[in-house]
């Protein structure tokens, strides 16, 4: 018979492996086909462009979208190993922000963007350390 560990375990597993697949449908599947340049290499325009923008409206879409975008998947991965190490999470989003801006591009469906790179893998890092605070959480108030 399973422990509770492992059924989360293995729930956490099926939730992420379903989201990573919405994930790709949002950022690849259903997107329209793209036929300009599909590389943006300048590193941190997003960043330049909300600090301007940000008198005007405020922070923009791209950069808080991108970051609630892969917080579930820093944050369920906590729940897949007993001992989540935060780097590795981390490096997690980072591989799946990548096969999703090397996707928009094989199928034309986007831009490859540095700063989609960078925005993805802080929020797979801030879901994960959250993760890492409900589960520590959890944990101590099973012991009481």
């Amino acid at each position: 018979m399973k422990s509770k560990v492992q059924i989360i375990e293995n729930i956490s597993a099926i939730l992420l492996g379903f989201y990573i697949a919405v994930l790709l449908w949002i950022t690849v599947v259903g997107r329209n086909i793209t036929v300009e340049d599909p590389f943006l290499f300048s590193p941190f325009h997003t960043f330049t462009s909300i600090f301007s923008e940000i008198k005007e409206q405020g922070i923009t879409g791209d950069f808080w979208g991108n970051i609630l975008l892969f917080f579930p998947i820093g944050f369920i991965t906590t729940f897949i190993t007993r001992v989540p190490k935060i780097k590795y999470i981390t490096f997690l989003g980072f591989v799946v922000s990548t096969v999703v801006e090397l996707s928009q591009v094989v199928f034309s469906r986007g831009y490859f963007e540095i700063d989609d790179l960078i925005t993805n893998t802080i929020g797979a890092f801030i879901g994960a350390l959250i993760g890492l605070i409900v589960k520590k959480f959890l944990n101590s108030s099973r012991n009481i």
